[in-house]
C-alpha cells in the first residue's frame, strides 16, 4: 500500500530555529541602538517626578514637571531612609526653597543613590541631598558641587553602626561567617563601604563571607530587616537609627549596636557644576539663614535639623581613604 506523502519534522525545527536567531538579531540591534544612541540618556530619567504645585503630602496623583522647564526647581533625594519617607520628610523644605527663588518645585526620587548621581551628572536636576560615598565619587567623575550640610542635633558627622537584634550573641561583623546580612545601597558610606572596607582588612573573602547580603534599598528598611528577623544584622546610618530610635523608644530595646565606625562628613547637599551660579549662591544663602525666619525654623524642627552651614570637601577625606582601600588604588 503506497503511503501518502509527510512532511519532514527536521524542516519545521529548522524553520523555527531561523526565526528565533532574526528575533534575537533585532532585539540585539535595538538594544545596541537604546544603548548607545538617543535612548542612553532615557536609562536616567527619574522614577518619579512629583510636582509640588499640584500634590499634596498625602499623596494624590503627581503630574509631571517638566525636567527642561526652566522654571521649575528640581530637587533630588537619595534614598536615605525610604521613598515614601523621604516624600513627606522634605516636602515642605523643597517648596520653601521654590517659593525662596520664585520657582515651581519638583521632587525627584530615584531607586538608588547611583539615580540621583546621574540626574546630577545629566543635568536633569538643580540641587540634591546625596551620600557621602555617592558624593566623593561625584566630585570626581563629574565635578559635583557642595552647596551646604544639615547640622544634626549639634553633630556635624555620623558614624555607621552595625546593628543585631537584642536576642544575638554577635559582637562584631566577624561574626556575620555565612549569615544573612542588610546594607541600604552599594554606594552607602554607612551601610555599604564601611562594612566592606573593614572586612577586607582582615582578610575576609568578601564574595563567599556573608551566606546572603540584602540590599534594601534605604536605613530605615535595613534596621526594619533586622528588627523583624529578615536580616542577622546590618549596617546603618546612625542618623537615621538615632532618629527612628527617638520617635519609636522600643528600637533600643530590640536591637543593639555592636559596632560603631569612625565618623564621617556630614551627607551633603550638592548642585551639578552646570547650574548657573547665581542661583547657586542664592539657594546656599536661603539655606544658610532658614534658622532666623519662623517658617524655616519650623521646616527645620520637622527635620530634625538645627541650621545649615558651609563645608569644604576636606570634609570627607576619611570617606575618600575608604573609597581608596576598597578600589584598591589611590583616589585621583
Amino acid at each position: 500500500m503506497r503511503m501518502g506523502k509527510t512532511s519532514t519534522p527536521g524542516a519545521g525545527y529548522r524553520w523555527l530555529l531561523s526565526a528565533l536567531v532574526c528575533l534575537a538579531i533585532c532585539v540585539s540591534i535595538f538594544l545596541c541602538i537604546d544603548l548607545w544612541g538617543g535612548g542612553r540618556q532615557s536609562r536616567f530619567v527619574p522614577d518619579a517626578v512629583v510636582n509640588l504645585d499640584r500634590i499634596d503630602v498625602q499623596g494624590q496623583e503627581p503630574a509631571p514637571c517638566s525636567g527642561s522647564e526652566t522654571q521649575c526647581l528640581r530637587v533630588a533625594i537619595a534614598p536615605v531612609v525610604s521613598p515614601e519617607k523621604s516624600l513627606e520628610a522634605y516636602y515642605d523644605l523643597v517648596k520653601y526653597l521654590g517659593g525662596k527663588v520664585g520657582r515651581k518645585t519638583a521632587l525627584l526620587t530615584g531607586k538608588d543613590y547611583s539615580a540621583v548621581n546621574n540626574f546630577l551628572r545629566l543635568n536633569q536636576c538643580d540641587m540634591a541631598l546625596v551620600c557621602t560615598y555617592s558624593f566623593v565619587l561625584g566630585e570626581r567623575d563629574f565635578n559635583m558641587q557642595l552647596l551646604a550640610i544639615p547640622v544634626i542635633y549639634g553633630q556635624r558627622s555620623y558614624r555607621s553602626y552595625i546593628i543585631v537584634r537584642s536576642d544575638s550573641e554577635a559582637e562584631s561583623l566577624l561574626d556575620f561567617r555565612q549569615r544573612t546580612f542588610a546594607s541600604s545601597d552599594v554606594l552607602s558610606t554607612s551601610g555599604w563601604l564601611y562594612p566592606m572596607t573593614w572586612l577586607k582588612s582582615k582578610g575576609m573573602d568578601l564574595e563567599l563571607f556573608f551566606g546572603q547580603h540584602l540590599i534594601t534599598g534605604s536605613h530605615d528598611r535595613s534596621i526594619q530587616a533586622v528588627r523583624s528577623g529578615v536580616a542577622d544584622g546590618a549596617a546603618v546610618d546612625s542618623l537615621v537609627f538615632e532618629q527612628l530610635a527617638e520617635e519609636d523608644p522600643n528600637l533600643k530595646d530590640e536591637v543593639r549596636i555592636i559596632q560603631r565606625s569612625a565618623t564621617f562628613g556630614m551627607p551633603p547637599l550638592v548642585v551639578p557644576e552646570r547650574l548657573p551660579p547665581d542661583l547657586v549662591e542664592e539657594l546656599r544663602e536661603i539655606l544658610l539663614h532658614m534658622h532666623e525666619d519662623a517658617e524655616g525654623i519650623k521646616i527645620l524642627k520637622a527635620l530634625s535639623i538645627d541650621w545649615f552651614e558651609e563645608t569644604r570637601p576636606e570634609a570627607y577625606e576619611s570617606v575618600r581613604q575608604l573609597i581608596s582601600e576598597w578600589e584598591g588604588n589611590p583616589l585621583e
